[in-house]
């Protein structure tokens, strides 16, 4: 509890900072993106747009916060950030994805699965979301296309949705991207 109260006061410098960069239908749009991603629109281009990115990860650290306040007892905190979590939700499900086929904006990997790992999808969406990632992956002809920030994310997402063996494809494919073609290069740690 030390160390989340030694820090509390910087968590939301952090989450004020975050809200100063929404732009005028309530998104993010700053970063690095999905970078390090092994394929690309173009060169200045992810295929998970940076404005999806950017939003749905701060869900995901602001619900950490809020947890993370109630802890400690700080609840005008924790509300705090429970209401940006919902607000960046509410955005995000409204300007960037499609519910009659339950796909994120970039139909990609990244996009699909950091949306299901931030609980941008509701309960009773969630199954129908993890067909479409299981669609996307099988697209992308079983071989990851994640760059750093889908990477941080997608196996959870695979194991919670009973798809373990996928996961395991994807980590030892020796295709381009996967971690088994850096073992197939000679890589002994994380490139």
């Amino acid at each position: 509890k030390k160390i989340i109260r030694d820090n509390a006061a910087m968590m939301m410098r952090h989450l004020h900072f975050q809200r100063k960069w929404q732009d005028e239908e309530g998104l993010l749009n700053y970063g690095l993106g999905d970078w390090c991603a092994p394929f690309k629109k173009n060169a200045d281009e992810f295929i998970s747009p940076r404005r999806f990115t950017s939003s749905a990860f701060v869900v995901w650290v602001a619900k950490i916060a809020a947890k993370l306040f109630d802890i400690i007892g700080q609840h005008a905190e924790a509300s705090y950030a429970r209401s940006l979590a919902q607000e960046l939700k509410t955005n995000i499900r409204k300007h960037m994805i499609d519910f009659d086929t339950m796909t994120v904006i970039g139909n990609c990997q990244t996009s699909q699965a950091l949306a299901m790992y931030a609980g941008i999808f509701n309960d009773d969406e969630y199954e129908e979301a993890g067909r479409r990632l299981m669609k996307i992956i099988k697209e992308d002809k079983e071989i990851n296309t994640c760059g750093v920030i889908g990477l941080r994310f997608i196996y959870h997402v695979l194991a919670d949705i009973g798809e373990v063996d996928t996961a395991y494809k994807l980590i030892t494919s020796t295709e381009r991207g996967c971690y088994g073609s850096w073992i197939k290069a000679g890589a002994t740690t994380m490139w």
